[in-house]
């Protein structure tokens, strides 16, 4: 494989890194990867030199961290658990970036408070769908699945999973079992479409693996 650098390495980027993030998770021994993870794959894959895997790295931080935006009503609902309740929030996400960076992101619109915890799946290991990550959080808390209080929007990692530990939801959706099954088919559709694009991508782009 030659050397992916210039217009050729721009012009295909998506594609290599939509790829690098399969790659990386096919090769992991854990359920869930970082970014960090994702990048060194790329480096292998286009090796590319150090310097410029770090520089790709922090744009993709820098472009993450000014288009994301709360979901509309989050930052209000944050505020009614907050006044219902003395104990702090718990943020927990299946997500490949840093939990420094998503603490930052949460700071940066008030919804991140002293006291609070973040756990995030790239970093542990282990994911809130297969209910590890729930079981990490209230092993370290402490706390019995009654005592934790868990809201989210995706029907199986969010409500379905945490329903089957015993821990309580904030918004239960009606029929579970079914909205999950219908989810997680979208969602993989959806994945291998990209997967599909992202290979087309580098292939037009003059590169293959």
């Amino acid at each position: 494989m030659k050397p992916a650098f210039g217009q050729q390495f721009v012009r295909s980027f998506w594609g290599w890194r939509v790829w690098s993030e399969f790659v990386a998770r096919r090769e992991s021994t854990c359920e869930d990867i970082d970014l960090a993870a994702i990048y060194r794959t790329l480096s292998c894959l286009c090796a590319l030199e150090d310097h410029v895997r770090d520089s790709l790295y922090k744009l993709e931080l820098q472009v993450e961290y000014e288009m994301l935006t709360p979901i509309r009503g989050t930052a209000e609902l944050l505020h009614e658990c907050r006044c219902r309740s003395n104990h702090g929030i718990v943020f927990v996400s299946d997500m490949y970036l840093p939990s420094w960076y998503i603490r930052s992101v949460l700071e940066k619109f008030a919804m991140f408070r002293e006291g609070d915890l973040l756990y995030v799946s790239g970093e542990s290991g282990v994911t809130k769908g297969s209910g590890k990550l729930f079981r990490l959080v209230l092993d370290d808390l402490g706390l019995t699945p009654g005592e934790l209080v868990h809201f989210g929007d995706n029907p199986h990692a969010d409500q379905a999973v945490p329903k089957s530990l015993g821990i309580g939801l904030l918004n239960e959706t009606p029929h579970l079992p079914s909205l999950s099954i219908i989810d997680g088919l979208k969602l993989k559709f959806l994945y291998l479409r990209d997967l599909i694009r992202a290979r087309l991508t580098i292939i037009m782009g003059g590169e293959n693996v």
